[in-house]
């Protein structure tokens, strides 16, 4: 007799492998993502190398040794040509935009 239902089972084997890759690259397939590309992307670039004069690379060394709330605070006030994204994002999507950004190593 088997007492695993097969639901239970194929829910058990996708929860694994979502627990298989790592917490970033398990967000970085999320909402983050989607953020980043809708809101940053077209100055920033895709892999975040800057796709405009003057537009500040977002793979470096310098946003990874960052704490958020600095970046945060960046986000929403703007900076130099980069626009306020106040009221464009909320607090907790501009954290998932942060932690996608932390990927583009």
């Amino acid at each position: 007799m088997n007492i695993f239902k097969p639901s239970l089972v194929a829910g058990a084997a996708s929860l694994a492998c979502l627990l298989a890759l790592s917490p970033l690259q398990a967000f970085a397939a999320g909402n983050g993502q989607q953020l980043y590309q809708r809101n940053c992307a077209s100055c920033h670039g895709e892999n975040g190398l800057g796709q405009m004069k003057g537009v500040p690379k977002l793979s470096g060394f310098d946003v990874f040794s960052q704490p958020d709330q600095p970046l945060i605070e960046v986000i929403r006030s703007g900076r130099n040509t980069m626009p306020s994204f106040l009221g464009i994002l909320n607090d907790r999507e501009i954290r998932e935009v942060i932690r996608y950004i932390r990927t583009l190593r």
